[in-house]
Protein backbone atom coordinates (compact mmCIF):
# COMPACT_ATOMS: atom_id res chain seq x y z
CA UNK A 1 0.00 0.00 0.00
CA UNK A 2 2.70 2.58 -1.34
CA UNK A 3 -0.08 5.18 -1.22
CA UNK A 4 0.43 5.87 2.49
CA UNK A 5 3.77 5.87 3.51
CA UNK A 6 4.47 8.78 1.66
CA UNK A 7 5.94 12.34 3.27
CA UNK A 8 3.08 14.35 2.55
CA UNK A 9 0.13 14.05 4.99
CA UNK A 10 -2.55 15.38 2.69
CA UNK A 11 -2.09 12.63 0.44
CA UNK A 12 -1.75 10.17 3.16
CA UNK A 13 -5.30 11.57 4.92
CA UNK A 14 -6.96 11.61 1.40
CA UNK A 15 -6.35 7.95 0.75
CA UNK A 16 -7.39 7.14 4.43
CA UNK A 17 -10.74 9.12 4.15
CA UNK A 18 -11.53 7.33 0.87
CA UNK A 19 -10.28 3.85 2.02
CA UNK A 20 -12.22 4.31 5.67
CA UNK A 21 -15.70 5.33 3.00
CA UNK A 22 -15.29 1.50 0.99
CA UNK A 23 -16.93 -1.46 1.79
CA UNK A 24 -14.35 -3.01 -0.58
CA UNK A 25 -11.22 -1.70 -1.46
CA UNK A 26 -11.05 0.22 -4.47
CA UNK A 27 -7.52 1.10 -5.69
CA UNK A 28 -8.82 2.77 -8.08
CA UNK A 29 -10.55 5.50 -5.98
CA UNK A 30 -7.57 5.73 -3.57
CA UNK A 31 -5.08 6.57 -6.10
CA UNK A 32 -7.79 9.22 -7.48
CA UNK A 33 -8.26 10.53 -3.80
CA UNK A 34 -4.06 10.51 -3.94
CA UNK A 35 -3.63 12.25 -6.82
CA UNK A 36 -6.27 15.02 -5.99
CA UNK A 37 -4.77 15.65 -3.21
CA UNK A 38 -1.17 15.97 -4.53
CA UNK A 39 -2.85 18.68 -7.29
CA UNK A 40 -4.00 20.91 -4.12
CA UNK A 41 -0.48 20.37 -2.55
CA UNK A 42 1.54 20.78 -5.42
CA UNK A 43 3.77 24.04 -5.49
Amino acid sequence: MELIVVENPKKVQAVMDAMMTMVKLDGAAMEKAYEAAYQTTAP
